[in-house]
């Protein structure tokens, strides 16, 4: 494992963590609502609209499964501000949504070694901070129903493992959860997993930890396939690990992590890089397999990537990739280059569509062929 860089001693967030919530309507537009306040709901069995709420998620959830949800009868279930315990499913087409945002809200695990929520096909999760599931086995959320289901806007600390996704045909649409961090004393050491050929794509996923409190692994493909946009990882030993699976990462940046990217001995995995930045890493790319992977557009302040297997990129690739520390014991085949101090290869030998090259006054030119 290669350690935090110094730059985790001083990473920061950049941004604003706590999220507008929006409307409370969900995407799909629901037939009924139920719904539920820790505060001021109420056991009662007539109890669940909004002038007599329930009082607990599972209440709430025994009535929504009443209405008999279905593909022609979404129902909502409104959760208004407070502390809430639970651990268990949100039943398919039933949509659990935080009047307040995740700030306000809480749902604390009522088993530590299970999944706070269980996310079941064509359900919708938002605005919730997830905690309490630190014990061997627990997760915050949990996806293994075939179909489609949704989370956003939330938070997860202090719980073993953060998102596991898992079995055939299984997807989960991260839109907007980005502020997933840990806390002084979090035992979170895998942010989200894919595995079992599940399906994530993870849309503004903001990973922040401390020299004091570092995160594990952001992101951890195992097998299926794992997208990734619009990201940033502060802290981390290692931001996304590519074990087995299909792996596309874009438009990101890494900061004061042990390595960006990694690929272990043994993984069978397609990997494609694309535009992202890496800032005070250790180890930017590590490659331990016999897997490729495909890069455009990388930045970074020192670049350090060693690869066992072949890299490669698309020709006439215009997005350069800082080349400075870059080490391949493959072919060398990518579309640009910015910079090449300490460039070795191997195996096949560099086979470069173009380089900007630069002098040391600053200028640059554009090399269309080198070799």
């Amino acid at each position: 494992v290669y350690p935090l860089s110094a730059a985790a001693n001083t990473a920061e967030s950049r941004f604003d963590l706590s999220l507008d919530p929006g409307s409370l309507d969900p995407d799909v537009p629901v037939n009924d609502t139920v719904y539920v306040d820790p505060v001021n709901g109420t056991a009662d069995g007539e109890a669940g609209n909004a002038n007599k709420p329930f009082q607990t998620i599972d209440q709430a959830i025994a009535a929504a499964l009443a209405l008999l949800p279905g593909p022609t009868n979404q129902i909502g279930i409104v959760a208004r501000p407070g502390p809430y315990i639970f651990s268990g499913s949100l039943p398919s087409y039933c949509h659990l949504y935080s009047s307040g945002g995740y700030n306000v809200t809480t749902i604390q695990a009522a088993r530590p070694t299970e999944a706070i929520v269980e996310l079941s096909a064509n359900s919708t999760l938002r605005g919730f901070t997830l905690t309490g599931a630190n014990g061997a086995g627990g997760v915050a959320l949990l996806c293994e129903q075939e179909g489609v289901a949704r989370v956003w806007d939330c938070q997860i600390i202090e719980c073993s493992r953060g998102v596991r996704v898992a079995g055939d045909w299984v997807r989960l649409l991260a839109d907007g959860v980005i502020p997933l961090r840990p806390v002084a004393g979090s035992a979170l050491d895998e942010w989200f997993v894919v595995e079992g050929n599940g399906y994530l794509l993870a849309a503004r996923p903001f990973c922040s930890g401390t020299a004091a409190s570092p995160i594990g692994k952001c992101f951890v493909c195992n097998e299926g396939t794992l997208i990734i946009s619009e990201f940033t990882f502060e802290a981390a030993y290692v931001g996304i690990e590519a074990a087995g699976g299909i792996v596309y990462v874009t438009n990101g940046q890494m900061v004061g992590c042990g390595q960006g990217v990694s690929l272990p001995g043994g993984a069978i995995a397609t990997v494609s890089l694309a535009l992202i930045a890496f800032f005070g890493c250790s180890q930017d790319i590590q490659n331990d397999s016999a897997s490729p992977i495909y890069i455009e557009g990388i930045e970074a302040d020192e670049t350090k990537i060693q690869s066992a297997a072949p890299i490669r990129g698309t020709r006439h690739n215009r997005n350069p990739v800082a080349a400075q520390g870059m080490t391949c014991d493959g072919s060398l085949n990518v579309g640009s280059f910015l910079g090449g101090a300490q460039l070795s290869t191997g195996g096949g030998g560099p086979r470069i569509a173009g380089m900007l090259c630069y002098t040391h006054d600053g200028a640059g030119a554009w090399v269309d062929a080198v070799s």
